[in-house]
């Protein structure tokens, strides 16, 4: 069994909320930094990573917000 990865995000404001940049896979959009974990897991779970739900998320904001 492979270990769990981590999986590092980059927040950047959005004209409509955030810009979520997950290393090396892509971006995917949020309204609200309540939903952000959330929805990067949905983002891994539908780029087939079988760790989805279980892998550590480190999302890095934005000093100042």
């Amino acid at each position: 069994m492979t270990p769990d990865l981590e999986y590092v995000v980059h927040a950047r404001t959005a004209d409509d909320g955030w810009e979520l940049h997950v290393h090396a896979l892509g971006v995917v959009l949020t309204r609200d930094r309540a939903d952000a974990e959330r929805m990067v897991r949905d983002f891994l779970e539908g780029h087939g990573r079988e760790d989805a739900r279980t892998a550590k998320v480190v999302i890095d904001w934005p000093e100042d917000h």
